[in-house]
């Protein structure tokens, strides 16, 4: 029996059993989201003059305290406020708050009274994938964005997120200049400035798509290989790009809003219409992805993360869809995961009955950072994803890495001047470094025993797909000046201490140690010369596979004794020998512990490089 490529619905299995025509809608499983908010029904005994007087709407039952070192109230509300009125030069109590009130109160025409919810899953015309809808008005997102800013928190659907904005006021950063939350609340204070003055009535509309079968069905025979705009500046500089993509995990928004400032949090913040998203979506699975369409960016930004904050409105205006798609978290080489993230990125870019759903895609390094992707595979997997969806332009943001953007051209140019497909670009450049990842981890797996059994030689180690790209076109990879990849590293712990940059091996060659020629040891010799390896290479992988070690873990206790100050030097006594320090440097141990560290993890890491890679005749002298 072969296998399905996905599950069968029960109907689907029931139809086939007994030859049925089933329409593709009853197949699809209906989406029960339905978000409730009711109206804001109290209102303030006397009038909101000051902040003491809007913590006590907002939280009745606070208690004022008097002592001095108490935590004030909403802390990130306050200078949220400030940050307003110092911006928009106007009073926040008697200009913008009457209004969010009003708008909490009263409840537009346009709100269901059931609340908001998808329809139905209907089947697209390319009969590939689903999509269900859910319109709202921005007289209803403002009117749930006001209802948020009361704390009248908005009833979210079953499994979806929450709409709650108390974290986000209570916050309280180290310092006036890492105040995500305030502001992110200030971005919310300039959407309510903004939107008071503009005409209402544009639709915005949340859908989430899921695929039926599998991406290859979709026809893209006619397709061409999509154009690319490689940007050294940000992502919102696209200015011809109506689609943007969200680093999304697959909870939307992660499911709560709190004082933070990646890119989804970023792109959510200078759009709050996006936010009623939240109370709506649950989570995606791996062929599913949402999209806010019709939103309008009414704020521009500095910084990211700790350093995000508020800088001015948008001087024009412009719509433009949300594009959410999550990317997996591990095994990113797997064919699978491949496939995962190019189909969800080819749904995403599908484009939509709607002319505004046919332009460009910007887009950057999806799937990099905390997600762990490389920054290349994932720029090959997203041309490959818009050249089948058949998007004009993908503009992609390498947020100011020059030099991976010298060599992306580099690689367009190559592949254009080899006049490939798409199916070309996705075999050669995915699909075949997945199986030499899959062989590389097989033959780590299985050892020597398994070379000697096989005819395919086993890599020494896993290529970098920098490398492997350049190899397949004759470039230089990334950092590359000589022809060696170069890996850059963040450094790991920081020392006030004077960095000695030195050799962190001794500078004399290791000497083997030298063995009684035997008659099993001369025909060891004699398959070690017919692999094509030493006895000492034999040694060292054998060795790093009983550890559970590599070689990026030897690097990487290098890495932490530059940052220290802690080189290694020849050693001259059996202590040095086993701790791997000379005697000025064991003066260090208390910087050392300092930093995060132990004598017992650097004597841990060190005892393996010696069962690794061997000592000096002169060192194993010391030893007897």
């Amino acid at each position: 029996m072969s296998t399905p490529r996905r599950n069968i619905p029960y109907e689907e299995f029931v139809a086939t059993e007994f030859c049925l025509n089933l329409h593709p809608r009853a197949v699809v499983t209906k989406l029960d989201s339905t978000m409730q908010c009711p109206a804001l029904t109290r209102a303030p005994q006397t009038a909101i003059t000051c902040f003491d007087d809007l913590v006590l709407f907002l939280e009745p039952d606070h208690e004022p305290s008097s002592h001095p070192l108490d935590r004030p109230p909403f802390p990130a509300l306050q200078h949220a406020i400030h940050g307003y009125q110092d911006h928009f030069h106007a009073d926040f109590y008697t200009t913008l708050w009457p209004r969010i009130l009003e708008w909490a109160w009263t409840v537009p025409g346009t709100y269901a009274p059931t609340g908001l919810s998808f329809t139905s899953p209907q089947v697209s015309s390319c009969g590939t994938y689903t999509s269900a809808k859910c319109n709202y008005d921005t007289d209803v997102a403002r009117y749930i964005l006001a209802n948020m800013f009361v704390l009248n928190k908005p009833q979210p659907a079953p499994e979806c997120g929450n709409l709650d904005l108390y974290r986000l006021m209570n916050s309280q950063a180290r310092c006036r200049e890492e105040d995500v939350g305030a502001a992110r609340l200030e971005c919310l204070l300039a959407y309510f400035h903004t939107i008071a003055e503009e005409e209402q009535g544009r639709t915005i509309t949340i859908e989430r798509r899921q695929w039926l079968g599998q991406a290859h069905e979709l026809d893209a025979s006619g397709h061409t290989l999509a154009g690319v705009n490689l940007m050294e500046t940000s992502m919102e500089s696209a200015a011809d790009a109506t689609r943007f993509v969200n680093f999304a995990n697959q909870d939307l928004h992660i499911h709560r809003i709190i004082p933070s400032g990646t890119q989804e949090e970023v792109l959510f913040s200078c759009a709050p219409e996006a936010f009623v998203a939240i109370g709506l979506c649950p989570r995606m699975t791996s062929d599913q992805v949402i999209m806010i369409r019709n939103v309008r960016r009414f704020v521009e930004y500095t910084g990211y993360l700790s350093s995000f904050k508020f800088l001015r409105l948008v001087g024009t205006r412009r719509v433009f869809d949300i594009l959410s798609i999550d990317a997996v978290t591990r095994s990113h080489y797997t064919v699978a995961s491949v496939d995962r993230d190019v189909r969800k990125a080819t749904l995403a870019m599908l484009p939509t009955d709607e002319k505004h759903g046919r332009g460009g895609v910007v887009t950057g390094h999806w799937g990099c950072g905390v997600f762990g992707g490389n920054k290349t595979h994932k720029f090959i997997q997203q041309w490959v994803a818009a050249s089948r969806a058949n998007v004009p332009m993908l503009h992609y943001s390498v947020f100011g890495d020059v030099q991976l953007m010298n060599f992306l051209r580099q690689v367009e140019a190559a592949i254009r001047a080899r006049e490939w497909t798409i199916d070309d670009v996705a075999t050669r450049l995915l699909s075949n470094y997945s199986a030499m990842c899959a062989a590389a981890d097989k033959a780590k797996a299985d050892g020597y025993i398994w070379t000697l059994l096989s005819t395919m030689s086993t890599p020494s180690r896993k290529v970098s797909y920098e490398e492997f790209i350049a190899t397949e076109f004759g470039l230089e990879a990334v950092g590359c000046s000589s022809g060696e990849i170069q890996y850059q590293t963040l450094p790991r712990r920081q020392s006030s201490s004077l960095k000695v940059l030195r050799p962190a091996l001794p500078s004399t060659p290791m000497v083997m140690l030298q063995r009684t020629k035997t008659l099993g040891s001369l025909h060891a010799d004699k398959m070690l010369t017919r692999l094509g390896v030493t006895f000492e290479t034999m040694r060292l992988e054998k060795g790093m596979k009983k550890l559970g070690i590599c070689d990026h873990d030897i690097e990487a206790s290098i890495e932490i004794r530059r940052h220290c100050g802690v080189v290694l030097n020849d050693l001259m006594s059996k202590e040095e020998l086993l701790l791997g320090f000379s005697g000025k440097q064991l003066k260090r141990i208390k910087a050392v512990k300092t930093m995060g560290t132990s004598e017992n993890e650097i004597l841990d890491v060190y005892c393996k490089q010696i069962s690794n890679l061997g000592f000096p005749q002169e060192a194993a002298a010391l030893l007897k």
